[in-house]
């Protein structure tokens, strides 16, 4: 899926997102393999109620791809997106254009809704509650929106009926929550490394036992909308 679509973004637009283009190319080196017996089949045992994504350097472009291979799923889609805080409107903007979904900047108490995308506020951390409401708290680690205190949250309030997802991204920020929600039985997947634009984010939530698939960003529309049942 070409991005940015067609006639979606203006000159100044396209100029924002490569802001956050990965600077130093794929990152290399050695990386940790789940064993094939350790794959789990794409629908799981309970049906998700919420999908949550995380990703960094290359992000905006594959966050896009991804909403747009999803269409208007009948389950709320809260994005993790490493961001400074004067890209959030840029973000959204962008990203509205490749979904039939409303694209919305969380606030704290809003209620999460099947066919919404719900964005993580630059600047501050976004979690959700057992009743799927937003909230937000004030980041104190070293990235903010974290995936790994979003991710944390989604395994305590949905356990297995979740889907976590791992994109492109430089760092280790979501290793720990993809875990976390591994372990409460969520369906969790990774990008692999032909798709990455880098390959930080998602070898290291590999390494940490979180990833139940490794898939190419063309094939994880298709296995998430299998898993919620369309």
């Amino acid at each position: 899926i070409p991005w940015p679509p067609s006639g979606a973004a203006s000159p100044s637009l396209q100029a924002r997102l490569r802001e956050l283009a990965p600077r130093t190319g794929r990152q290399t080196g050695p990386v940790a393999r789940a064993p094939r017996s350790d794959l789990a089949p794409a629908r799981p045992a309970v049906t998700p109620r919420i999908v949550v994504v995380g990703a960094s350097a290359g992000g905006p472009q594959a966050v896009g791809q991804l909403l747009a291979g999803l269409g208007r799923l009948r389950v709320p889609i809260v994005v993790v997106q490493h961001a400074s805080p004067d890209f959030a409107d840029v973000l959204r903007a962008s990203l509205a254009h490749t979904t039939p979904a409303e694209i919305v900047l969380a606030t704290d108490g809003l209620p999460l809704a099947g066919g919404t995308v719900v964005l993580a506020p630059p600047g501050h951390d976004l979690t959700v509650s057992a009743t799927g409401r937003c909230r937000i708290i004030r980041g104190t680690g070293p990235h903010t929106p974290s995936v790994d205190v979003c991710m944390r949250s989604v395994a305590h309030a949905f356990a297995a009926a979740a889907i976590g997802v791992v994109l492109t991204g430089m760092g280790s920020d979501g290793a720990e929550g993809l875990r976390a929600m591994r372990d409460r039985g969520a369906l969790t997947m990774v990008q692999d490394r032909a798709s990455s634009a880098v390959y930080g984010m998602p070898a290291a939530a590999l390494r940490a036992g979180g990833a139940v698939q490794v898939l190419p960003l063309t094939a994880m529309p298709a296995t998430i909308t299998a898993a919620v049942g369309g």
